[in-house]
């Protein structure tokens, strides 16, 4: 652990009161925490509002990128996937085929003659097939050549289809300028689309499927981001009217907390201190407790004017009105600049708040050690090679002479201890 992950934790289990360091008075978060307490204010409806904004601007995060960048790439993907599908492609070898379609229009007509000069050499008199049929005619079918002869008359089918097929082809071959012109512009369009999208016909189908894809998912998303844009303004309201409704509430209670705190202040030598409570910003949330400890003084920040004693005081009086912060409380110098009665009320003070806590209290008055559950003697001595301090729980008839030193004698003689014992039976019977 790190020395200021201890030091966050050490101020979450112990609040040290004196010495200027006091979390309540130094931190914002603490001051409004204790207002909030003491009015019972309500922040439900707030914190809600702003969980769901913060879980609104997660989502539009998620989604990514803002509204124009997907708005650009919707128009990109839209005139792309339109042209794609316009370009009708559903066969990857269409380009071949083209080509071979492009190939019989342009030589329509060699083709024609190529055509009729083959059928002209197999089927014309005296031409391929007429001198194959002679020839067949010469075998017996049940001679020794019966296979040849089957062969031959597989041979004269085969010629006679390919005659066929050749005609009805030189036949149907013609020039069509139009056609020729439309398969020209499609091979066109093909070669367009590979350029943009793929090297081949399988690639720019597959980018035409991957970008609609993606487009219906930027336009599913740009849907969401509107709503979630739609509901951000809603919650943003929301949050507005539940801060309005908090700030009220807070500046509402600043007064009474002040006036209960300055009462407390009162019983603790503190009669003059007079405390206020200024509350800022939209919900309130900016809270700073001030104190003027004199008459006449203008009330500063409390952690900025008061001396280590009153700031302690201070402390005290908080706790009694909010029994706030960790379980364990330490004081020190509470008890500066009084004495008599009214150490007595501050030793009742502590006594009240170690009910609910453990309260470790640094004092030199008699009048707030004799409230104690338990007492510890501190003392230093040095032999002049090294200085020692020592703490000792002291016993009742111990401490009644530490308390009689406390009061100004050597804590043996009688009538020290009788007035320290007197002080620890008033007490007693305070308590």
């Amino acid at each position: 652990a790190t020395a200021g992950e201890l030091a966050q934790l050490g101020s979450e289990l112990i609040a040290v009161h004196g010495q200027h360091s006091h979390r309540l008075l130094n931190h914002v978060s603490e001051q409004r925490r204790a207002l909030d307490k003491f009015g019972g204010i309500d922040l439900s409806l707030l914190e809600a509002a702003r969980h769901r904004c913060r879980a609104i601007d997660a989502e539009i995060a998620e989604i990514g990128g803002d509204t124009k960048a997907r708005a650009r790439e919707i128009d990109l993907l839209s005139h792309q996937t339109s042209e794609l599908s316009e370009a009708a492609l559903h066969d990857v070898d269409e380009d071949e085929k083209l080509d071979a379609l492009e190939d019989e229009l342009v030589n329509a007509e060699a083709h024609r003659e190529s055509a009729a000069l083959l059928v002209a050499e197999l089927a014309d008199d005296d031409g391929v097939l007429d001198r194959l049929r002679t020839a067949r005619t010469r075998l017996d079918s049940d001679g020794p050549f019966v296979n040849e002869a089957a062969r031959l008359d597989a041979l004269l089918l085969e010629f006679d289809d390919i005659v066929a097929t050749m005609r009805d082809a030189g036949e149907s071959m013609h020039d069509d300028p139009e056609r020729l012109a439309a398969v020209r512009d499609r091979r066109h369009l093909l070669f367009e689309l590979r350029r943009k999208y793929g090297d081949t016909l399988d690639e720019v189908m597959e980018f035409a499927d991957q970008a609609g894809k993606r487009l219906d998912e930027l336009i599913s998303s740009d849907e969401t981001s509107q709503r979630l844009a739609a509901d951000r303004v809603a919650v943003l309201a929301e949050i507005s009217e539940a801060a309005a409704v908090v700030r009220s509430a807070r500046s509402k209670t600043a007064p009474g907390l002040a006036a209960a705190v300055e009462a407390r202040l009162g019983s603790l030598a503190m009669e003059r201190a007079r405390i206020s409570i200024e509350v800022d910003g939209v919900d309130g949330s900016e809270v700073e407790f001030r104190l003027a400890a004199n008459s006449g003084a203008t009330p500063q920040p409390i952690a900025k004017v008061a001396s280590g004693g009153e700031l302690a005081r201070t402390m005290l009086a908080m706790q009694l009105e909010l029994n706030t912060g960790p379980d364990t409380l330490i004081f020190d110098e509470v008890d500066a600049g009084i004495g008599g009665e009214t150490g007595l009320v501050v030793g009742a003070a502590l006594a009240e708040v170690a009910r609910a806590n453990q309260v470790l209290v640094i004092t030199h008055l008699a009048q707030v050690a004799a409230y104690a559950d338990h007492q510890i003697a501190v003392s230093k001595s040095d032999d002049g090679t090294r200085a020692v301090a020592e703490a000792t729980l002291l016993s009742l008839d111990d401490r009644v002479g530490e308390l009689s030193r406390m009061l100004g004698g050597d804590g043996s003689s009688a009538s020290g201890r009788t007035h320290a014992a007197e002080l620890l039976e008033l007490v007693g019977e305070r308590s």
